[in-house]
């Protein structure tokens, strides 16, 4: 089954029907592949990780079909970043990249220069 990313753009905190508790300890339960750092206007750290999840978000949208609709029990790999200024909140999302490699270069995009961390 082919991985649906209903859409490239971060899901931010507090968007959404999860409130940003809610979102902070789902991000918990998943693993943690790829830490790093980048910084925002040159000089505020912020933090990016890649996580791995055993299912995609669905869009919650009833007028999808329900394979698009509802979470997929479908491995993925999500990206997650701190909103600058504010370390430790990782409620900046884009979910459902199909795989580690497409995940990273995602990443590597949207943050040039990221610094990865060592494993």
């Amino acid at each position: 089954m082919a991985l649906h990313n209903w859409s490239l753009e971060p899901i931010a905190c507090g968007s959404g029907s999860a409130s940003t508790l809610g979102l902070m300890e789902y991000l918990e339960k998943m693993s943690v592949l790829r830490d790093g750092l980048w910084l925002y206007a040159s000089e505020v750290p912020v933090r990016v990780r890649i996580l791995e999840s055993q299912e995609t978000w669905g869009t919650g949208d009833y007028e999808d079909e329900s394979c698009i609709a509802e979470n997929q029990p479908t491995p993925c790999y999500f990206l997650a970043y701190e909103a600058a200024g504010s370390p430790e909140s990782f409620c900046n999302l884009v979910p459902n990249l199909p795989s580690f490699e497409e995940a990273v270069a995602h990443a590597e995009k949207k943050f040039p220069n990221i610094t990865w961390q060592a494993p």
